[in-house]
């Protein structure tokens, strides 16, 4: 899932998050976001240097880098230098980048070449497909955003739509479980058991109208938000 209200910033090599643009803007003023720090734009889904990001009111004295980065240093030749030739720099932002680290901590991108970085918008097809076909394969249906979440760990927007989905997925299998108890326990009586297959289909026509609704979503670039779910997983 995609909120528009998900700002994430990176500080001490690791991303810190998510706040409302409000509360970004409020860091931005106490000085603990500079004009250099990464943010994690949602309306761009990329990671932006904080001066690119109109509304923010910097401290007085604040510097404010240019907008474009820096041309990456000649090599012996005379050429510009190749970003991914140093392991230890960020072949996108030239950052520092510990040996192990899949992903650059400043900019949020993958930091080989060779590197798998899952797509978010995958992800979101993912999870918002496994919603429609839960009335189906029921609990199976967790697998594919388990997956997402797996694979996607260290970027917060696939983490996000995982989580948002689990919450979809396990908020349906526990009212299924709770008309499937209620019908079997009623089951002498007519009233109960018709209850049960009534709240079994709405649940299908849930699954089938958001399913749908948040593929479109994901087709479109727009955000999206399951309703009426728990949220189980914070």
């Amino acid at each position: 899932m995609s909120d528009p209200n998900a700002w994430f910033w990176s500080q001490d090599g690791s991303s810190r998050g998510p706040v409302e643009f409000a509360e970004l803007a409020r860091l931005a003023a106490l000085g603990v976001i500079t004009p250099t720090t990464s943010v994690f734009d949602p309306s761009q889904q990329a990671w932006v240097a904080a001066s690119t990001v109109a509304g923010i009111e910097w401290p007085r004295g604040a510097r404010t880098p240019p907008t474009t980065p820096p041309a990456s240093p000649p090599d012996a030749s005379g050429g510009p230098a190749d970003a991914s030739a140093d392991p230890t720099r960020c072949r996108f932002c030239r950052g520092a980048v510990p040996p192990s680290a899949v992903y650059c901590a400043t900019c949020g991108r993958a930091t080989s070449p060779h590197a798998y970085s899952l797509d978010p918008r995958v992800a979101e097809v993912v999870c918002r497909a496994s919603v429609l076909a839960s009335p189906f394969i029921n609990v199976l249906s967790l697998i594919g955003p388990a997956i997402v979440w797996s694979l996607g760990a260290e970027r917060p927007r696939v983490v996000a739509e995982a989580k948002s989905a689990l919450n979809c997925l396990i908020t349906l299998c526990i009212v299924s479980l709770a008309a499937i108890v209620f019908g079997f326990i009623g089951s002498p009586l007519v009233i109960p058991p018709l209850i049960a297959g009534l709240v079994y289909l709405a649940l299908i026509a849930y699954c089938i109208v958001v399913g749908v609704r948040g593929l479109v979503a994901s087709a479109k670039g727009a955000s999206f938000q399951y309703p009426w779910t728990f949220r189980i997983i914070p």
